[in-house]
């Protein structure tokens, strides 16, 4: 418990910093990755014959000396009757857990909104003339600056990389390629999901854009800055891990998603950000973690499952190509995934922007206050006991939050992918994978419908029961 508590410190101070805030995304998507996708792990660890012959050594060395090996060190020595190293052992760790006692009791009593300012260059000025003078791009230039100097935004963009990578590679445990060049189009899928609250990274920030009334403009440069810096990372970790994986029929598939997925992304976030806002704290008044943000959750899922909607026209081009066997139908796809995207960008870009022309003073008062107009409106008309939550709906919480990933994920997606890929070896515990057709299709449609259900409920209630910042 101290351990953790020390952790949790050391990265909230770390994630201040640009490498930090870095890591500390990287790590929640981890975390991430291994709840959604352990059994992979587990999988692997089958075939590798880790439970005939148990971990090699050197591990087993490693994981004795490290503190949570120390009681059973302490145990074995006190069985083998060696009293001095059991009495060693003890002492070390009641010596550890003072010391991690009083590290982390003196970061108690520190200022839990200090955090360090990432600045730019002393000696650096920008130019009175020339294009960033104009106001696209100098609002773009300005998104940029953000992305880099921002720890919260440094770890948007670490954590889907992170995940989108990991989720790729993990497979390769038990020695299938196959999620390997998919691995760029994940990465596009969980960014547009990490960013469909992207005002809430700037907070209040949003008055410099209705004093000038910039709103069309700062949404087309968000859009654009979005693209520029998680595009060449989607295209080239495709590029990278579909020749690794050695998957020839794979290309068009990967480039067509990546592309799509990319542009797509764009205008989901643009969209979402302003149709369903939720206030987020300003830069400077974040807590001792900048990570921590809005807790927009449930447009988040939204915005994932239409990532990965979207794009599908455009692939079934390429499954069309494919059933036919033309390669120049094939690689239409590519331009079809292409047209998609720009499409997305432009028609969902526009639909944000004359949204946000309506309602940006509307957004301001939102980041401000923590409520919505209506909210404010209702706000006397409403009952405390209205935010109770009842036994029904913690179940409802509960089962759409732990049940519904299960259904919609490891049930219902993933075998989709392997029946997409042509992969029927590997059927572990996806119950679509033993049955005939049709019924192994028909049981993956079904498990979507069901965790998507059972997750929108729950979002549902969740949203009904949040608490106002009054």
């Amino acid at each position: 418990m101290l351990i953790s508590r020390a952790v949790h410190v050391v990265f909230g101070r770390l994630a201040r910093a640009r490498a930090g805030a870095a890591l500390n995304g990287a790590v929640l998507a981890t975390v991430l990755v291994l709840i959604q996708s352990g059994w992979m792990v587990l999988v692997g660890l089958m075939v590798s014959g880790f439970l005939e012959h148990g971990f090699p050594s050197s591990v087993s060395s490693v994981l004795r000396w490290a503190p949570s090996g120390w009681g059973l060190v302490a145990l074995e020595a006190a069985g083998n009757g060696d009293w001095l190293w059991a009495f060693i052992v003890v002492t070390s760790m009641l010596v550890l857990a003072m010391g991690l006692l009083a590290a982390w009791g003196s970061t108690l009593s520190a200022a839990r909104g200090e955090r360090t300012v990432v600045r730019g260059f002393a000696r650096r000025s920008t130019s009175r003339r020339g294009p960033l003078t104009r106001p696209f791009t100098a609002i773009l230039d300005k998104e940029l600056r953000c992305w880099w100097r921002d720890p919260a935004r440094i770890a948007a963009v670490s954590a889907p990389v992170t995940w989108g990578v990991l989720t790729g590679v993990l497979p390769l445990s038990f020695g299938a390629v196959q999620l390997l060049p998919w691995a760029g189009t994940l990465i596009a899928v969980m960014a547009a999901a990490w960013l469909a609250n992207m005002y809430s990274f700037d907070g209040t920030g949003i008055w410099i854009t209705v004093l000038t009334s910039t709103e069309r403009i700062d949404v087309w440069a968000r859009q654009w800055a979005y693209l520029m810096v998680y595009g060449p990372i989607a295209i080239a970790v495709t590029v990278g891990f579909t020749a690794w994986s050695g998957l020839t029929w794979a290309w068009p598939w990967a480039l067509t998603a990546v592309t799509a997925t990319l542009g797509v992304g764009a205008g989901l976030i643009a969209f979402a950000s302003v149709v369903a806002p939720e206030p987020g704290p300003d830069p400077h008044k974040r807590k001792n973690n900048p990570v921590d943000g809005s807790e927009s959750i449930g447009v988040a899922f939204l915005v994932f499952f239409a990532a990965c909607l979207l794009p599908l026209p455009s692939l079934g081009v390429v499954l069309w190509g494919t059933g036919t066997e033309n390669p120049v139908l094939q690689w239409a796809g590519v331009l079809a995934g292409i047209t998609t995207g720009v499409l997305a960008t432009v028609g969902l870009g526009r639909a944000a922007a004359a949204r946000l022309e309506r309602t940006a003073p509307e957004l301001l008062l939102l980041m401000r206050s923590g409520r919505s107009v209506p909210e404010v409106l209702k706000a006397d008309m409403e009952s405390d006991d209205q935010s109770v939550a009842t036994g029904k709906d913690l179940v409802l919480i509960f089962g759409g939050f732990v049940l519904g990933p299960l259904a919609l994920f490891a049930q219902g997606l993933v075998p989709v992918i392997f029946k997409v890929t042509g992969n029927h070896d590997v059927r572990v515990w996806f119950l679509a994978m033993y049955l005939p057709e049709p019924w192994g299709w028909l049981t993956c449609i079904g498990m979507v419908l069901i965790g998507g259900t059972l997750m929108a409920q729950a979002i549902r209630v969740l949203r009904r029961h949040k608490p106002r910042n009054d």
